[in-house]
Formats: structure tokens, sequence, C-alpha cells
């Protein structure tokens, strides 16, 4: 199971916060951050860092304590080992930490690494905007009962009524044959009605047999599956949309 980690940096010190353990490394070196030297911290793990905190370093600020070359390695190291870094915007800070029930006078590193891991991982967002391709991999049908024609069903008798009535009519008996061609349609009225299986179907996509286009969204519906493309990032930005929504803010404060 991947773990979630946030940092804050202040004072000339990294603080840490370990969500799944509960666990707060407070006052490290800043170093700590750029080498990964977090305790807990594996592959697939996911770190996040107020953005303020990794720009490069000015003389008209603190916050940015690192310069290029230090971002530069921590980057690399991220990489190297399979460690997702991600910014968190600092404007948000005081949303988390109000999420957090923290007030402003209570404020502290572990108060701000705590408050945002929580925002991260309750705060409930919204997908506003959709487009996908459906894959069909299976589709069945049970044999099914289908209606027929009369005319199908009275299809073998029409050449032996057609003769008859050929024969029948110099003798007068027109009307004994159209009263059988009537009985012979009320004997095979009752069969009309599911008078016939239509075999069942089972296709699949990996048999070849089974070829389908489709798309399922939210938000505006597209023409068809062609007028997007998800299949890479800029096509995902483009065609897809998650938000925190206003309202979901306020109940969660």
């Amino acid at each position: 199971m991947t773990n979630l980690f946030t940092a804050d940096v202040g004072q000339g010190k990294v603080h840490i916060y370990d969500r799944n353990r509960n666990l707060f490394h407070g006052k490290l070196p800043e170093q700590h951050l750029i080498d990964l030297k977090i305790d807990g911290l594996e592959e697939g793990d996911t770190l996040v860092v107020e953005c303020a905190h990794l720009r490069e370093s000015h003389k008209y600020t603190l916050a940015q304590p690192f310069n290029f070359k230090q971002l530069s390695q921590l980057a690399a190291n991220a990489t190297e080992r399979g460690v997702n870094l991600r910014l968190f915007p600092q404007k948000s800070t005081p949303k988390a930490r109000k999420l957090a029930g923290v007030e402003a006078a209570d404020k502290t590193d572990e108060a701000d690494t705590r408050a945002i891991a929580r925002f991260l991982t309750e705060a409930e967002f919204r997908i506003t905007r959709l487009n996908a391709p459906v894959v069909v991999e299976k589709f069945k049908i049970p044999e099914q009962l289908v209606n027929v024609e009369l005319d199908t069903l009275l299809g073998e008798y029409g050449p032996i009524l057609k003769t008859l009535k050929k024969i029948g009519d110099p003798l007068g008996l027109g009307s004994i044959i159209d009263s059988l061609e009537g009985e012979i349609e009320k004997a095979v009225t009752p069969l009309l009605k599911g008078g016939s299986i239509l075999p069942p179907m089972d296709l699949g996509k990996d048999d070849g047999g089974l070829e389908s286009t489709g798309f399922v969204f939210i938000g505006e519906p597209p023409d068809s599956d062609e007028d997007f493309d998800v299949e890479d990032e800029d096509g995902q930005r483009e065609f897809t949309t998650v938000k925190l929504i206003r309202e979901d803010i306020e109940d969660l404060l």
C-alpha cells in the first residue's frame, strides 16, 4: 500500500508528516529533503511539498531555501527512487488548516503538514467533465422467441391452393377452396407469436467476432467518439476535468 508524506520547510529545517503511520518528523536538516532521507519513504509513495518551498532561492525571501542545483537533485532522486513528488499551493494551506480545525493562532509546522495530508485524503473531488471511449468485452444474448409472418407459414401451401383454385373454379368449388384456405390460416395463426427461435449469440472482442464503438460522458456530450482522444496526457487535460466544488469545501469546513 502506498503512503503519503507531506513536508514543510521553515527556520532552516524540514518537517515531514507520515500519514499512514501517523508520525511527525520535525526539525530535520534541509538536505534530508533533497536526499529523500525520510524514514519509511518507499518506492511508489507520494511526497507533497508546499509549492513556495520548491522554487529557486533568491535574496528577497527566505521561503525558498534551495538553489537550482539542489532542486534538480531532488527531482533526480525522486525519479530514481520511484517517489511521486508533488506540489501543494501554499495559498490553499489556510483552507487545509481550517478543514483540520486548526486556528490561525495554533499554526505550527506539524499542524500544517497534518492539515495538508488530511485535505488531500478527505476532500472529495468531483468529475465535472469526462469523455471516454467504451470497450465492450462480451456481448451475449440467449436464444429468443421471434414472431413469424402469416405469409411465411402459408408459403408452402401457396402453390397447392393456387392449383386447387385453378381446378376448382370451373367446377364451382372456389368457395370450398377459399374455406380451406381460411381454415389453414386459423390453424397456423396461433403459431405466429413466438413461432420461431433465434439462436443465441456469444461474442467477444478477443475472439475477433465483436467490434463496437461508443463513449461515456459527463457534462456536454460529444457528437461521436471521434471528437476526442484521451490516450495521452494532452488529451486527458483537454477532455477531462476534476474539480473541488465550493459547496463540498463548505460541507467539510
